[in-house]
């Protein structure tokens, strides 16, 4: 489904002009008229949330990089494009992603019964990588152009994941763990726009680096816990944002291990 944000911030204006300054004598009908009146503010305010969401989720490219293991040997590359002139002079952005991998020698398998099933897959030699970018031409109406642009690569001598899941109605669980040996990534980000300049690059190298996944469905909810670290790391990065009335820049750089923790919730 495309969501035109313009039509929701129409709605909204639309049902703000049907706010109106009554004057009743009778205590009911002016208790009723400001419920009505708050209800219509409410409503136009929730349009407008949809439509900061939408412009915020379609500008913004940041993706969480995990480990990749291939499943077959070879080359693979692939694109995907989004956005029309007509939709960026309504105000909605405009995207193409592409990524690619490679891997000397891959295999995997996988194993299914009733509501359980596992996977395992390993490669050797394997890159991979991805990249995007964003254009937003408008926003509220107005002139307002934004950029981001986004881009990451990795690289391994070995690599190796396992999955394993259960599934039953509403009830859903799956855990991954994957792990990976002499690799090498990078990764940048850039987003420019009127009121906001953000620069960041990362990149490093670790003798070996491992993930795990716990993630739990029930009723539409999931719940991702996630962990992660490496040995033998060397890392280094830097960063800069300049917002309105602020701006901050930053470098940093680590050595020998690092460990990660992470929550994530999604509903329906």
């Amino acid at each position: 489904m495309t969501l035109e944000t313009q039509d929701f911030r129409q709605i909204a204006s639309a049902l703000s002009s049907l706010r109106s300054s009554l004057w009743f004598t009778n205590p009911v009908l002016a208790s009723r008229h400001t419920q009505i009146q708050n209800q219509l503010m409410a409503l136009a305010g929730f349009f407008n949330r949809i439509a900061l969401l939408v412009e915020q989720s379609e500008s913004s490219l940041a993706s969480r990089q995990k480990i990749y293991v291939a499943q077959s040997p070879g080359f693979n590359a692939s694109y995907s494009a989004s956005g029309s002139l007509n939709g960026l002079m309504r105000g909605r952005s405009a995207s193409i992603t592409g990524d690619f991998d490679y891997a000397a020698i891959a295999g995997s398998n996988t194993w299914s019964s009733g509501g359980a099933s596992s996977s395992f897959s390993a490669d050797m030699l394997a890159v991979s990588g991805n990249a995007g970018a964003a254009f937003r031409l408008k926003k509220n109406d107005r002139y307002d152009p934004s950029l981001s642009l986004t881009a990451s690569a990795s690289g391994h001598v070995a690599g190796a994941e396992a999955t394993a899941g259960y599934s039953a109605g509403a009830f859903e669980a799956q855990v991954r763990a994957a792990g990976e040996a002499g690799v090498a990534y990078a990764e940048a980000e850039a987003v420019i726009s009127s009121d906001e300049v953000t620069l960041s690059a990362q990149a490093g190298a670790a003798l070996a680096r491992g993930e795990c996944e716990l993630a739990i469905e029930l009723a539409g909810v999931r719940v991702t816990f996630g962990l992660s670290g490496s040995l033998g790391s060397v890392e280094a990065g830097f960063g800069y944002s300049a917002k309105a009335n602020e701006w901050e820049t930053s470098v940093n750089f680590g050595l020998l291990a690092g460990a990660g923790l992470s929550v994530r919730v999604e509903t329906p």
